[in-house]
């Protein structure tokens, strides 16, 4: 998933090689929502991953291969 911050969260998915996009994208107006779907999508939400999680946040934008 990659996220971009532009009158609410933008989200995009991608293909395992990350470069890929899939048709589908969402409109999130929340950050909690965006913790919700990289949850659902298998992000290991550990502490390391909740911290690149909101590095991402605090930059307006961010993304990640899910392990």
């Amino acid at each position: 998933m990659y996220f971009q911050s532009q009158s609410g969260w933008h989200c995009k998915f991608l293909e395992e090689d990350l470069k890929t996009s899939l048709a589908r994208k969402l409109s999130l107006f929340s950050q909690e929502r965006l913790f919700e779907i990289a949850e659902r999508g298998g992000c290991n939400l550990n502490r390391a991953g909740r911290q690149a999680l909101l590095r991402g946040i605090d930059m307006g934008r961010g993304g990640s291969g899910w392990s």
